[in-house]
């Protein structure tokens, strides 16, 4: 049982406005560190689509934690 959970909040639209910036393989379709020089010259563009459902995702992940771990967790606003 983990004894601190940090979870850094941040609003959805933000978060997916992130995720549509992010470089992506081309050929494997991973997020890439957006400051890897490979990808400056051919970046790839996340599908809107993809990016909302990775947020609603972590968001059901979150509602899961939050009921195991909300006596152990702090949240900070990001």
């Amino acid at each position: 049982m983990p004894q601190l959970v940090i979870v850094f909040e941040e609003p959805d639209s933000a978060v997916i406005e992130k995720l549509e910036n992010r470089p992506i393989d081309p050929n494997s379709g991973a997020f890439c560190d957006s400051s890897d020089s490979e990808f400056e010259g051919n970046k790839v563009r996340a599908n809107p689509r993809r990016c909302k459902s990775i947020v609603d995702d972590y968001r059901e992940f979150l509602s899961q934690a939050i009921k195991a771990y909300e006596s152990q967790m702090i949240r900070i606003n990001a």
